[in-house]
């Protein structure tokens, strides 16, 4: 906490000057200087401008996010007029630069600032956006406590100099953070005699018994990025991307145990046991392949996954269950897992917002308590219940009258449906994943040490940052291209050192040698 307060002393960036008054300012607010206090809602006048991507689930309802009911009570709740302008999802990062080239912005912009070229202290000192320190302990006491009471979050929102550049949107328990895995035909393994399987070993048996037993074509079917973004690498204790053991940086695709890894599959695919189209599948496709009994076991989520499974299934003698991640050895915990980070693209003010105090509290809504409550679970009364203390969800979301799916529904009247400025609670995935199959494969997918693991988002130094791009790009290209090859055999496993070899042509040495400062730095603070 000592360290905590003390990065909050740190000197603001070129952004921050002093007044004439000797008084601290932020663009052209005088700090200190309030116009609104902290109770809401505000009395003003001033339209805010708001540039966010456009969530498909939002089009469903609306053009706008304006015109949902959740912008208008927040609207209300607020006093604060807001404007949203949408690029879609698809183009995004086009309609960013674009924007950015204008030298136009608006007063508010949700934008993963980590690939912002030089990340968000650049963006800063290219008068983007401003820092946020003064400003939050001069507006924005519920995202000030927030921040004193998670120091390791709020170092997910801060650069390496110190400086906070965006409220982001928290998941306020680790289970959030986990929501897919691999899904087993659990009524399969009760026909065959067989249980969960845990170790690559027990998976083997298991896919041998889907194929010779049940006919299944394609007994472990898994979409490319499910192959190679770790739902059995972990077996072989590796990633197949950067990782943290203690405080040093590994590259998981260039190590013994990702050749392990890449022999298994290999053999797998040539005994069929692995889809043959695995590199080209797609979600529907093996969804279809699970349904129809081509495939016992998938990668899915809990509501695209096992929540889409069991809604369209119309074999009543299915059954669908999480598998554990596997390990090396039966009965250890999985070392690797699914884990998304905890902040999502998030907001920040711009160098041009007309009112940043105005700004700022809008952001700081989203942290009080009513404001975690509305976001969260909507209108008490209209979404929501309190029964027996817990916040239970409506008809109006878990079975809409407008036929809206209940991802739908929390889009249009909570704001768990989009990325905003707010503490997400775990007691809404608690309901939106309800099913006892989703609760049991949540529970399940959970349980891994990925947290011990997991490298947090690092800023990459100016003059490190073309580099970093130019060749982990092409690091990347290239361990995609090969894995493929690898596992279909088109390039022997024997010539796995002339890949490491290549790789360390590429420049892996030294992207690795920048995320090593990186997570040096990190540390640090």
């Amino acid at each position: 906490m000592k360290k905590f307060k003390k990065l909050l002393a740190l000197a603001m960036s070129l952004a921050l000057v002093a007044g004439c008054s000797g008084k601290k300012t932020v663009g052209k607010v005088e700090i200190g200087e309030a116009k609104y206090g902290d109770t809401y809602p505000i009395e003003s006048e001033v339209k805010l401008t708001h540039w966010m991507p456009m969530n498909a689930k939002i089009s469903v309802s609306a053009s706008n996010f304006g015109d949902l009911p959740v912008a208008k009570e927040l609207a209300e709740r607020t006093g604060v007029k807001v404007e949203y302008i949408h690029p879609s999802l698809t183009n995004a990062t086009e309609k960013f630069n674009m924007m950015i080239a204008s030298g136009e912005l608006p007063d508010i912009i949700t934008y993963n600032w980590e690939s912002y070229p030089g990340g968000p202290a650049k963006a800063i000192e290219d008068g983007i956006i401003l820092p946020l320190n003064d400003l939050i302990d001069a507006y924005a006491p519920n995202l000030k406590a927030f921040y004193e009471e998670n120091p390791e979050l709020a170092a997910e929102c801060r650069t390496a100099n110190g400086d906070y550049y965006s409220a982001g949107m928290f998941m306020g328990d680790r289970k959030l953070q986990t929501s897919a895995g691999v899904i087993i035909r659990q009524d399969w393994l009760d026909e065959l005699g067989l249980e969960m399987p845990e170790t690559i070993e027990e998976w083997e048996v298991v896919l041998r018994a889907f194929k010779e037993k049940k006919g299944a074509t394609a007994p472990l079917s898994l979409t490319l990025s499910a192959v190679s973004n770790g739902a059995f690498t972990g077996a072989f204790g590796v990633t197949t991307s950067y990782y943290h053991i203690g405080d040093t940086v590994h590259f998981g695709p260039m190590e013994d145990g990702y050749k392990e890894f890449l022999e298994t599959m290999h053999r797998w695919y040539k005994e069929g046991l692995l889809d043959p189209n695995f590199s080209t599948t797609d979600s529907a496709t093996i969804t279809s392949n699970m349904l129809n009994g081509k495939t016992g076991a998938m990668n899915g989520a809990l509501s695209g996954g096992i929540g889409s499974l069991i809604k369209a299934s119309t074999n009543p003698s299915a059954k669908y269950a999480g598998a554990p991640y596997p390990t090396h050895k039966k009965g250890e915990t999985p070392m690797f897992g699914q884990l998304v980070s905890n902040t999502l693209p998030h907001a920040a003010i711009t160098t041009q917002c007309k009112d940043i105090e105005l700004a700022m509290r809008l952001l700081d809504y989203g942290y009080s308590e009513d404001g975690h409550m509305f976001f969260n679970f909507g209108t008490e009364g209209e979404t929501y219940n309190m029964v027996d203390g817990y916040p239970t969800y409506t008809d109006l979301i878990k079975n809409n009258p407008d036929g809206l799916s209940m991802a739908q529904a929390m889009t249009k009247y909570t704001m768990n449906g989009d990325r905003n400025s707010f503490v997400q609670d775990v007691r809404y995935l608690e309901q939106y994943a309800g099913l006892p199959e989703q609760q049991q494969a949540w529970e399940t997918w959970c349980n891994t040490d990925a947290v011990k693991y997991v490298l947090p988002n690092l800023y990459i130094p100016e003059n490190k940052s073309s580099e970093y791009a130019t060749k982990s790009t092409a690091i990347s290209s290239y361990v995609d291209e090969m894995y493929v090859k690898f596992i279909t055999g088109t390039e022997p496993i024997e010539n796995f050192d002339k890949y490491v070899k290549q790789l360390k042509k590429l420049g892996i040495e030294d992207v690795l040698k920048i995320k090593q400062e990186a997570y040096d730095a990190y540390l640090k603070q």
